[in-house]
């Protein structure tokens, strides 16, 4: 989605969604990608009952585009250094194929009464 920021600024492209990507992370934190920044930004995300859409908050940190090459690059090393991280569980609760368990569960679901 970095590349695609950068082939609609070269070309002056103006989506009328300004945000290219969004996934959740956990926890309430999302890793998003926006037309009006060259960069990812990981920020913790809020939500108040009877809204429909998470808000992001001040916590957080943006990474322009090299910073984030930089950390990939790290991460990277550091499975290679480590490769018993590549198998470890995202979340410290068991949930064994339960989707009512995910969706309860504060760390997965951090908005689940928005289901």
């Amino acid at each position: 989605m970095l590349r695609q920021q950068e082939i609609n600024a070269a070309y002056n492209v103006t989506l009328a969604e300004p945000t290219l990507y969004k996934a959740h992370l956990g926890a309430g934190i999302y890793v998003s990608i926006s037309e009006n920044y060259p960069g990812v930004s990981l920020r913790r995300h809020w939500m108040l009952k009877g809204q429909q859409e998470v808000i992001p908050t001040k916590n957080g940190i943006y990474l322009p585009r090299k910073q984030w090459a930089a950390l990939k690059i790290k991460l990277e090393e550091l499975l290679a250094a480590y490769p018993e991280l590549d198998h470890v569980t995202i979340c410290a609760n068991s949930h064994d194929g339960n989707q009512m368990g995910v969706l309860t569960c504060r760390e997965c679901a951090p908005f689940s009464w928005l289901y």
